[in-house]
């Protein structure tokens, strides 16, 4: 998570590099052992970001500061430098983007506006409530430094565990070692989060996923958050809700952070979403989901961390067993297929983070009606990409029974009575969190499968000029997944001109490749012909509102 900076904690070559960020050349080197950066001067630019001053790296001198620490190792890697306050850390604007192997600037890194102002990000306050174990801000305002401190650097033992002083000195004595484990008694000097309750258990893994504001800021910032595993972690941190005052707090508007219906679509933050889900809000004892029903630290690969030797659906199992064995009469998917699995239907991947969609850990059924009304993608739609709204209402209504509780607006009835395809319009016409998220559906195997894999490309290509360069990535990721385009080259991140000209060439190579392809599950005319037309109208319509993910 986060290491001491040096040769073998970077993943990218560091001597003699030239990164563009901001519009400026940013270059790195080594002076033995030691990595440098030059860059603009990191406290100038974050006293302008702060005065509101407009691309404030471009006038800032160019300085040389030793990288001190870096963050991330698993998909993308961020580098800090000493600050002006203390043991003050302030962000370099370059990432380095692990599977790629290159730097992009930190803007463009993250799903935010081409225009969103730059970030004056100081590891002393954000990175390290997630990115370390224990850590304390330890401001003094009268000094306006920082003294900052953590007990581990990344996430240790104790972050989980709690304080193990104690329990390290009781367990050096053999004979009590023995005793432990022979009785399985718990040992009160240490926590394990297996023995709490399904609710502190979750907040354990909460005090860094989920979306929280400090309940006590002037506390924040001089001891952190005080907060020990099994605790209620709502005594040190306020959760995000939709409406709720602290929404203020962060810098993203609450409409980037959450669905209409209050669906938080930021990942990383499961615990928000787990708290709205009836597997856990209305469980209780053994019935209450908690994040250790799916995921394990100790026995896992580290992504998606699910335990070995389970299903992914053996949390639902263990309380939805009639609804399991019941099979394809439930899910009325033919076995084996991705449809019948509890997870493709009720976790559906409508969360954003490192560019791409991940599933939704806020569990309910799909809802035709719930799309048209409040944006959320469904579960249906995701995967059955060729498909309408109303395909989707009608076969929820013939397989359970689904109606609505009162009579839609006039926009869900629009919604629903649409002859586009409704991931087509979500692609062209969503704001930049929706289009990358149903892009990223675009590319899953699963929904190629359902939906044949030899239209996409049509409307996938538009997003190759998208304004956010996520969402570029997102689409060029998927249009890459499909047959005919893996060869496909361009680059999320270059100027606009080269971007149309990547687009132009997404659509010559898909005319090229007609002789089998589907255009029927695109917009079509009076003739039966693509709609271009209609095609062009969405993008028209696309929801322009900044839209701002903070992972």
């Amino acid at each position: 998570m986060t290491q001491v900076a040096s040769p073998s904690a970077v993943h990218g070559p560091w001597d003699g590099v030239r990164v563009e960020a901001d519009g400026r050349s940013i270059e790195l080197s080594r002076r033995g052992n030691e990595l440098w950066i030059r860059l603009p001067d990191p406290d100038l630019v974050a006293r302008a970001v702060h005065a509101g001053v407009p691309e404030p790296a471009r006038s800032a001198p160019l300085v040389s500061r030793r990288v001190l620490l870096t963050t991330g190792s698993h998909h993308h890697q961020a580098y800090w430098v000493k600050g002006e306050r203390g043991n003050e850390l302030r962000l370099a604007p370059i990432t380095y983007l692990i599977a790629e192997g290159r730097y992009v600037s930190r803007h463009d890194a993250f799903l935010q506006p081409p225009d969103a102002p730059a970030h004056a990000t100081r590891w002393n306050s954000n990175c390290i409530q997630c990115h370390a174990t224990r850590g304390e801000p330890r401001l003094d305002e009268r000094a306006d430094v920082f003294a900052t401190s953590a007990t581990e650097l990344g996430i240790a033992c104790e972050a989980c565990h709690g304080p193990g002083g104690a329990h390290i000195a009781k367990q050096q004595n053999p004979v009590t070692r023995f005793a432990t484990h022979l009785t399985g008694s718990p040992d009160s000097t240490i926590v394990n989060p297996k023995r709490l309750s399904s609710a502190r258990a979750s907040e354990v893994c909460g005090q860094c996923h989920a979306y929280f504001v400090p309940r006590d800021e002037t506390a924040f910032w001089t001891r952190g958050y005080d907060y020990r595993p099994g605790d209620a972690l709502d005594r040190s941190r306020a959760l995000l809700e939709p409406n709720s005052a602290a929404t203020g707090l962060v810098e993203a508007a609450a409409e980037s952070l959450f669905w209409g219906d209050g669906t938080i679509r930021v990942g990383g933050r499961e615990l928000n979403a787990l708290r709205a889900s009836a597997c856990f809000a209305r469980g209780s004892g053994e019935r209450q989901l908690s994040c250790l029903g799916c995921h394990s630290l100790h026995d896992s690969e580290p992504n998606d961390q699910l335990r070995h030797g389970d299903s992914v659906d053996a949390a639902c199992v263990r309380c939805h067993g009639r609804e399991a064995s019941a099979g394809s009469a439930h899910t009325h998917h033919a076995p084996g297929s991705p449809g019948v699995s509890c997870v493709s239907c009720h976790m559906p991947f409508t969360s954003y983070a490192l560019f791409t969609a991940i599933r939704s850990h806020r569990i309910d059924s799909p809802s035709a009606l719930g799309t048209a009304q409040t944006g959320r993608p469904n579960a249906c739609n995701l995967c059955h990409l060729d498909r309408t709204l109303g395909w989707t209402a009608a076969a929820l209504s013939t397989w359970y029974g689904t109606k609505p509780s009162a009579p839609p607006s006039d926009a869900a009835r629009a919604a629903l009575d649409s002859g586009t395809a409704r991931a087509v319009e979500e692609l062209l016409s969503g704001d930049a969190a929706a289009r990358a998220v149903v892009a990223a559906a675009f590319g899953r195997s699963e929904a190629l499968r359902a939906s044949g894999s030899d239209w996409e490309a049509r409307v996938l290509a538009e997003l190759l000029d998208d304004p956010y360069a996520a969402v570029r990535h997102v689409a060029l990721d998927s249009l890459r997944a499909l047959p005919g385009y893996g060869d496909f080259r361009a680059d999320f991140v270059a100027p606009p001109e080269e971007r149309r000209r990547a687009r132009t060439a997404a659509l010559e190579r898909y005319a090229t490749l007609a002789v089998s392809r589907r255009d029927s599950a695109l917009p079509l005319d009076s003739r039966g012909q693509r709609d271009e037309a209609r095609i062009a109208a969405l993008l028209a319509a696309r929801d322009q509102h900044p839209t701002t993910i903070s992972e």
